[in-house]
């Protein structure tokens, strides 16, 4: 019985984390005027949703609209200056960091196999994000002549 109930918790935070780092990329994708970043952006957006997809199933929820707003912006470009969408980008890339950890520790911990699976799995596609946008960030700071670092 405690276990389950310390499952259920987990998994609903969980998805606190993932539906908020599906709501950063939706705003960082609408303010993007970087092609391949906004293609990235699309791409670790789609896996973050079936991030959530994976966590419902095992929480036995359905997600609801009031939750998570699909909401794709038509055109790029008319968002933050610049400077204002790398500070965000930098802040996404320490939350999918911060994630790779948050399912490693979570996968860890898991006395499920299925659910154990499910976190190793989100661990691994969160480390993949940071690779992504790590040599994304890097493109765009070389591209535009800037010498900051990107953390």
């Amino acid at each position: 019985m405690t276990h389950g109930l310390i499952m259920r918790l987990v998994v609903q935070d969980a998805r606190r984390f993932e539906i908020g780092e599906t709501r950063m990329l939706q705003e960082l994708r609408a303010t993007c005027t970087d092609d391949l970043m906004r293609k990235a952006l699309d791409e670790i957006l789609s896996e973050e949703q079936g991030h959530l997809r994976e966590l419902d199933e095992l929480a036995g929820h359905e997600l609801t609209t009031t939750e998570l707003k699909e909401e794709m912006p038509g055109s790029p470009g008319t968002g933050l200056p610049c400077g204002d969408t790398r500070a965000k980008l930098r802040e996404f890339l320490k939350r999918e960091e911060a994630a790779v950890t948050f399912y490693e520790l979570l996968a860890a911990r898991s006395p499920l196999p299925p659910v154990r699976r499910v976190f190793k799995n989100i661990a691994a596609a969160e480390r993949a994000h940071v690779e992504k946008m790590t040599r994304h960030i890097r493109r765009i700071c070389e591209d535009e002549g800037s010498t900051e670092t990107t953390r």
